[in-house]
């Protein structure tokens, strides 16, 4: 990817962004199948691309990409189940870019949508206690854990210290 064409290009990397159109629509080219997408507008005054706007397209054709494009739209903040109103417009969230290259043109496109803060709820009591131990025995397993290292005795203590004093 030479500099040239990719300087009109939005940054790779992540960029707050809020969301300001949504609907359904269909892809491009003979095909023609349904998608659903988003128009974010980039909104940190901090960030070069501010106020630049991409579209990030979640396609619905598979069962595969319908779950992805689903598990996109929660993370811009969709809690309906109702395709009429995804009703996410004005609401803020993190757009992953990635440059690619398709037919020959270097682009910009939307990889991720993530929502602000996270979107997790933490586990505890019992579920957490056995989610550790199931984790830190598949960490001794793969061979990925940590051995730790002897640190050097404090200087000025021997560490052959064999008197008989008690202390």
């Amino acid at each position: 990817m030479t500099e040239e064409n990719t300087k009109t290009l939005v940054s790779a990397g992540p960029h707050l962004a809020r969301i300001d159109k949504e609907g359904l629509t269909e892809s491009p080219g003979e095909k023609k199948s349904l998608q659903v997408g988003l128009g974010f507008t980039f909104i940190d005054d901090n960030d070069p691309d501010c106020g630049r706007m991409v579209t990030w397209y979640g396609t619905l054709a598979s069962d595969a990409a319908y779950k992805y494009s689903v598990n996109q739209l929660r993370n811009a903040g969709w809690e309906g189940n109702d395709f009429e109103n995804i009703g996410v417009v004005g609401n803020q969230c993190i757009v992953v870019i990635e440059h690619e290259e398709w037919e020959g043109e270097v682009r910009a496109k939307v990889k991720w949508v993530n929502s602000l803060g996270g979107n997790f709820t933490p586990l505890d009591g019992e579920q957490k206690k056995n989610a550790v131990m199931e984790l830190n025995e598949r960490l001794k397993m793969s061979g990925l854990a940590k051995v730790p290292q002897n640190k050097p005795a404090p200087q000025g203590v021997d560490e052959e210290d064999d008197d008989d004093i008690g202390f």
